[in-house]
């Protein structure tokens, strides 16, 4: 028989198994990352990427980018009231320099 998790520990298990799934000094660092900082990394990406004349379109980024500066006073409260909300934000971040 299985029984019911409440929401609320489904979201903490969530969270536990994605902390637990990066080295502790990415865990800071997604705690301390700043939109600006994203700003940054995605221009130093396409600066790498097109000294090796590999543009990959990271222009398809900034609606995302502006949208998020536009609502980062509503995401930094919502961030504020949670301990994982921040990684849900910064998590797909790596993938996008692999």
């Amino acid at each position: 028989m299985t029984t019911s998790q409440s929401p609320e520990s489904i979201l903490e298990d969530a969270f536990r198994r994605l902390r637990d799934s990066v080295s502790p000094s990415d865990a800071l660092s997604f705690q301390n990352t700043e939109l600006k900082e994203v700003w940054d990394a995605a221009e130093e990406i396409q600066k790498h990427q097109q000294q090796r004349q590999s543009l990959k379109a990271l222009s398809r980024l900034k609606p995302l980018l502006e949208t998020l500066e536009r609502y980062s006073r509503t995401i930094e409260v919502l961030c504020n009231g949670t301990p994982y909300l921040p990684w849900i934000w910064v998590s797909p971040m790596p993938r996008l320099v692999g």
